[in-house]
């Protein structure tokens, strides 16, 4: 679907708009039922997603006709399921019915009344057929455009579009224009996440410090080489980490989010620079044990640091060596084979150093 042709606007009574259950912005609230009403989802709009501030501006300034909503035909005649709007559509039902604000313990706005409800008998919608027509517009909106989601909910629409609709994750990034592998990082950050709660490793509930969860500091991690290789990543899988890493899954988690069922706070303040600590903790061995041990990141990141010093001592200490060395060969050495393969064996051993570092370059 060309996302810039025209499309046609038109007025639909209220009154036939569902509320969408596939909203990916509650995909990550739960619902006592697995097939919430309309009301459920109304109350989890209000409680998680801000509706008050559009309830506020739809009351004084009306319905802007600039900005429809999007639907998919619905279940029953004449039904249409809003895919884009669902908080605007919520406003709207707050604003309409007196006994869904009571229920909800919302204040109408001062000067609000029912005469003023007859300008919200009607909204303006643009129809479409599937959800499969209508993804490309909602990425762009939401995932790299100018009415962004949260990361979470981003990477939970992309797995929606992906896994559901069949849509190519790089049809995805061409189509709404992703420029930075943002799509691909999003998607595969969601699935670890979504691994660790399905397979009840760790849950974003169980975050053991104040804010939100910050998902963008798992999608970041899980791009980069060290991480990967601590949780044995698994290309082309919905299940990214396999069984025997599940325990070193649960350890990454806490030490980036905390676990309050374990009790334990996390050692990432922040994600510069403790995304990158924590990484090159990870890679070594023995940082890695002093993280387990003390579960103090400057701790362990000060282990990388002594062992990049040991490093450039030994190397500094070799070239002192083998300027010695050349110093005397033109009086010191009689053509003999000993000392001339001492010369090709620390050839060799520069040799897998370089060749050792540059990997290690590439990776970083």
């Amino acid at each position: 679907m060309d996302t810039s042709e025209p499309v046609a606007v038109e007025y639909e009574a209220v009154e036939n708009l569902l509320l969408d259950a596939k909203n990916p912005r509650l995909a990550s609230v739960r619902f006592e039922s697995s097939q919430p009403s309309q009301d459920d989802l109304l109350g989890r709009l209000w409680e998680h997603m801000h509706v008050e501030e559009l309830l506020l501006s739809i009351s004084a300034n009306g319905f802007f006709p600039g900005e429809p909503l999007l639907a998919i035909p619905g279940p029953g005649r004449d039904k249409w399921v809003v895919v884009e709007g669902n908080r605007r559509l919520a406003a709207v039902l707050l604003l309409r019915e007196p006994s869904r604000r009571t229920e909800l313990q919302v204040d109408a706005p001062e000067g609000w009344n029912q005469e003023d409800v007859t300008r919200l008998q009607r909204l303006p919608v643009v129809r479409y057929a599937s959800r499969r027509d209508v993804w490309a517009v909602c990425g762009v909106r939401h995932v790299n455009g100018p009415r962004r989601w949260e990361a979470i909910d981003k990477a939970q629409y992309i797995a929606a579009v992906h896994e559901q609709m069949g849509v190519p994750v790089a049809e995805i990034i061409r189509k709404i224009g992703d420029e930075f592998s943002t799509v691909k990082r999003m998607y595969n950050g969601y699935l670890v996440l979504r691994e660790a709660e399905s397979r009840d490793v760790w849950h974003r509930e169980n975050q053991n410090r104040r804010g939100r969860f910050e998902f963008s500091w798992l999608y970041t991690a899980v791009s980069q080489p060290e991480y990967r290789n601590f949780i044995d990543w698994q290309d082309d899988t919905p299940e990214p980490v396999p069984d025997d890493h599940l325990p070193q899954l649960k350890e990454l988690l806490g030490w980036m989010y905390g676990d309050k069922s374990d009790d334990l706070m996390p050692v990432v303040g922040n994600q510069n620079p403790d995304i990158n600590r924590l990484r090159d903790v990870l890679a070594k061995p023995l940082a890695l044990s002093a993280l387990r041990s003390s579960g103090s990141l400057d701790v362990a990141h000060a282990r990388t640091v002594e062992d990049e010093a040991r490093l450039a001592e030994a190397l500094a200490g070799a070239e002192e060596s083998l300027k010695s060395a050349r110093g005397v060969v033109e009086t010191g050495y009689d053509g003999g084979a000993e000392a001339y393969d001492l010369a090709l064996k620390c050839q060799r051993l520069v040799r897998v150093i370089l060749e050792d570092m540059d990997r290690m370059r590439r990776e970083a």
